[in-house]
């Protein structure tokens, strides 16, 4: 069972993988988007307006709709990574941007992805 003993905040995160490849443990953010299709990924809102990526572990498990605006603990892997272009478009589809949203993404994104062994929301 997943706690919130001894979880980093984003911020935190972000310090680790400055002098780090790879970071195990817990991480809380606020949820800011979740898979409209099925719950398969979810966004951690950061302060500079960019997003922390989570998917789940061999797709194990899903997350509710319903969390946007909650805070939650994610066990499991950070890491920083580049998203490309066609993957940043499928995540756009799969959160029902527009075609016209979804044409204008044509950069590959350096971000923060976690793979995520479990996750706890909190109320």
């Amino acid at each position: 069972m997943i706690t919130s003993n001894k979880a980093i905040s984003l911020p935190k995160l972000n310090q680790a993988l400055a002098t780090d490849t790879i970071y195990h443990g817990k991480v809380s953010g606020e949820v800011v988007e979740v898979c409209k299709k099925k719950g398969c990924f979810m966004k951690l809102k950061q302060a500079d307006g960019n997003h922390v990526m989570v998917r789940f572990t061999d797709y194990a498990f899903f997350m509710p709709q319903n969390i946007v605006g909650k805070k939650v603990v994610v066990e499991g892997t950070a890491k920083s990574s580049e998203t490309s272009v066609e993957r940043l478009r499928h995540y756009a589809a799969d959160v029902g941007k527009s075609e016209t949203e979804i044409a204008k993404i044509n950069q590959p994104k350096k971000d923060i992805q976690i793979m995520a062994d479990g996750v706890l929301v909190m109320e």
